[in-house]
């Protein structure tokens, strides 16, 4: 969380970011604020919150890119397919240091060639997954003929 929060305060972008509640006792949630020494310092520059809802944040017109903890999988298909994000690459004792966060915001943020490439294809992903879900779009056609093909079954 240190390496983040040094990430995100060196990136000198505003942010929400969402830290779940601690279900722990008190006196363990105290000492994980603790280790996040330069909380006034990160709530001059963004917003955190114990819970959102990430489809609001997701469609909101104002977001620049989204951070999370995709399974391996996922991350190569958004790199490397979809070309809609890029992955944060750990050091050789497998942490990711606050200079590698604060190089990946700063690589979808900037407003270069890397950055424009990929807005340009989430927009490109967004208009594609809308039509799949018209009315004919190809995942209701899909849906409907697995519900035809169960049916079928019984």
């Amino acid at each position: 969380m240190e390496e983040i929060t040094r990430g995100l305060l060196d990136s000198s972008r505003p942010f929400l970011w969402v830290i779940p509640a601690n279900e722990k006792a008190n006196e363990e949630k105290k000492e994980e604020d603790e280790r996040l020494s330069c909380m006034e310092e990160l709530e001059k520059v963004g917003k955190i919150v114990q819970w959102c809802s990430q489809l609001e944040v997701l469609t909101h017109p104002s977001l620049g890119c989204f951070v999370t903890h995709y399974q391996g999988t996922n991350a190569k298909l958004i790199e490397d397919v979809w070309r809609t994000g890029i992955r944060v690459r750990a050091d050789e004792d497998g942490l990711v240091e606050s200079s590698e966060i604060r190089r990946c915001i700063e690589e979808v943020m900037d407003g270069g060639e890397k950055s424009k490439e990929l807005r340009e294809n989430a927009e490109k992903w967004k208009v594609l997954a809308r039509e799949a879900m018209e009315e004919n779009g190809s995942s209701i056609k899909n849906l409907k003929a697995l519900f035809d093909e169960v049916g079928a079954g019984c």
